[in-house]
C-alpha cells in the first residue's frame, strides 16, 4: 500500500526489518471485524460492501504489474476497453480504496474486539494493548513518511529572482498572460533539490502559460488544448521565426518569461526576435516584452481563410495578425462574416463581473475576439463563438452596442451547486428531526420532564 513511486524512494521495508508486523495486525483486524459482524442487521450491508470493494480494489491495483502473462494481458485490454479505467493512468490508484476497506474493518474488528473482553478484569489490559497497537500500526507502517519520507522532501523556497519579476509583472497596467519558458510540465530546477512540477502558474499572480508536455519516451505531451499544441508548433518551428510576439499576441501574452534554468539556452531565438523587448534581467529570470498590443478583447474588420498553422506562420511575414480574424478553412456558417469598414483593431473597454461573466462595449461594427480559449460554451448575447486561428473564441458582425460575454456552462454548474446545498440542507433538517423523535432526543427528554411534574403535582395534591 505504497502508492507508485520511482526508483530511488525508500520503502518501509529497507528501514524496517519487521515491516510486515504491522500489516498482519492491519489484516487481521479487518478480517475478525468482517467476520464478527457479518451478519448484524444494522451494518451487515455495508460491511459486506467494504469487503467486496477491498477485494475488487486488490484485484485492480495488482494491474498489469501481475507476472502471469494471461491475466496481464487481461488487465491492459480492461483499461484499454473502459474508459473511466484509463484516467487512473497507473492502476496502483485502487490500493486508496483498499486501505478504506481495512480502515473500516479494522475498526470494526477493533471495536468488537474491546467490546468482548472490557468487562473481563484480567483480559482489560491485553484490550489495551490490542487498541494502541491498532493505533500505532498505521504509523509505523509509514514510518518513513516522518521526517519527509527519510530525508527525501524538503521545504524550498523560490529564488529572489521570481519574486522581483513577480513584483514587476503586477506593476503593469491590463488583464494580460505572460507565458513562461522552458516549455517543459516537469523540469529540474537549480533550487529545488529535485524534478518537480513546474510551479510557474501557482507562483505568478498574472495568468500564466506554460508547457503540459510530459515528454516520456514515445510520448510527447497529452495534452489536446490548442493553445499548448499552437505554443508547441512555434517552437519547433522557433528557427524559421523573426516576430515571435506577433505570432502570440493574439492570445493576450504581453510578457514572455525565460527562466534560467535546463535548456534555456535552446531559447536564444527570444533575443533575435523584432517584436520583443528584454525589459528585465536578473540571475533566475529574463522577461521580454511583446511590442504588440494585446488585449483580452479587441475588435477587427476582416475575416482571413487559412488551411493551417503552416499558412499562418508563412502569411504573419506580411499581415498583421491582429488586424483581422483568421479561420483555418471555409465553414459554410461563416460566409456572412465579411470585411467591414473601420479600424482595422480596437481594443474595446470591458468589465470583469466574474470570471465567467464580462460586459464589453462595442464602440464600432466588426468582429470581436475574446482571447479566452476556445470553448463553444462562451456566448454573446446568445450567439456561438468560432475559432480564431483555432485558438481563441470570435463573434461575428456585432453591432454598435453593450454585450454580455459569458460562460454558458458556468451557468448550468451553479443551478446543480444550488441543487447541492438544498440537497445537503434538506439532509440536516431530517436529521435533526430523526433525532428528535428517537427516545432521548430533545422531545422525549421535554416529555419525561413533564411526566415528573405531574407525578409531582399529584403528589401534593395528595398530601
Amino acid at each position: 500500500m505504497h502508492g507508485f513511486w520511482r526508483a530511488g524512494y525508500h520503502y518501509i521495508s529497507y528501514i524496517l526489518p519487521v515491516w510486515y508486523l504491522p500489516y498482519i495486525v492491519i489484516l487481521f483486524l479487518a478480517i475478525y471485524g468482517f467476520l464478527a459482524n457479518f451478519n448484524d442487521k444494522r451494518l451487515g450491508v455495508y460491511i459486506k460492501g467494504f469487503a467486496a470493494v477491498g477485494v475488487i480494489s486488490l484485484i485492480l491495483g495488482v494491474g498489469a504489474g501481475i507476472s502471469t502473462h494471461f491475466l496481464k494481458e487481461f488487465f491492459e485490454w480492461l483499461f484499454e476497453s473502459v474508459v473511466f479505467l484509463r484516467g487512473f493512468r497507473d492502476t496502483h490508484k485502487f490500493v486508496a480504496l483498499l486501505a478504506l476497506a481495512y480502515a473500516y474493518l479494522g475498526g470494526l474488528g477493533v471495536s468488537t474486539f474491546y467490546g468482548k473482553i472490557k468487562n473481563k478484569s484480567k483480559a482489560h489490559p491485553a484490550s489495551l494493548v490490542l487498541i494502541g497497537m491498532a493505533l500505532l500500526s498505521p504509523f509505523v507502517y509509514s514510518l518513513n513518511m516522518f521526517g519527509g519520507f527519510n530525508g527525501e522532501l524538503s521545504v524550498v523556497d523560490y529564488p529572489a529572482g521570481w519574486y522581483e519579476v513577480n513584483a514587476y509583472l503586477n506593476e503593469q497596467s491590463g488583464d494580460f498572460r505572460v507565458l513562461f519558458l522552458p516549455w517543459h510540465a516537469y523540469m529540474t530546477f537549480s533550487w529545488s533539490g529535485g524534478r518537480l512540477s513546474n510551479p510557474a502558474h501557482a507562483f505568478f499572480d498574472r495568468e500564466v502559460i506554460q508547457g503540459e508536455n510530459i515528454e516520456v519516451p514515445g510520448i510527447e505531451t497529452q495534452s489536446r488544448k490548442p493553445i499548448q499544441q499552437y505554443i508547441h508548433f512555434l517552437l519547433r518551428n522557433r528557427d524559421k521565426i523573426s516576430n515571435f510576439g506577433e505570432l502570440v499576441a493574439p492570445l493576450n501574452v504581453k510578457y514572455i518569461l525565460l527562466a534560467k534554468e535546463v535548456d534555456y539556452r535552446k531559447y536564444d531565438f527570444l533575443y533575435r526576435q523584432e517584436d520583443l523587448e528584454l525589459v528585465l534581467d536578473n540571475q533566475d529570470i529574463t522577461v521580454f516584452l511583446n511590442k504588440y498590443e494585446t488585449s483580452k478583447f479587441y475588435l477587427v474588420n476582416e475575416v482571413r481563410w487559412i488551411s493551417g498553422w503552416e499558412e499562418l506562420l508563412r502569411r504573419s511575414k506580411y499581415e498583421n495578425l491582429m488586424e483581422a480574424a483568421y479561420f483555418i478553412g471555409k465553414p459554410e456558417n461563416l460566409l456572412h462574416m465579411e470585411k467591414l469598414t473601420g479600424k482595422k483593431f480596437v481594443t474595446p473597454e470591458y468589465i470583469e463581473k466574474s470570471p465567467a461573466e464580462y460586459m464589453v462595449k462595442i464602440p464600432m461594427q466588426g468582429i470581436l475576439v475574446f482571447a479566452s480559449p476556445y470553448k463553444k460554451y462562451w456566448k454573446a448575447d446568445g450567439l456561438s463563438p468560432q475559432p480564431n486561428m483555432g485558438l481563441t473564441n470570435t463573434y461575428a458582425n456585432l453591432k454598435v452596442t453593450d454585450i454580455t460575454v459569458y460562460n454558458e456552462k458556468f451557468a448550468i454548474l451553479s443551478l446543480f451547486y444550488l441543487i447541492s446545498i438544498k440537497t445537503l440542507a434538506c439532509i440536516f433538517i431530517f436529521f435533526i428531526i430523526e433525532r428528535m423523535r428517537k427516545p432521548g432526543g430533545r422531545n422525549s427528554i421535554v416529555g419525561k420532564n413533564n411526566k415528573i411534574k405531574d407525578m409531582r403535582m399529584r403528589n401534593i395534591r395528595e398530601k
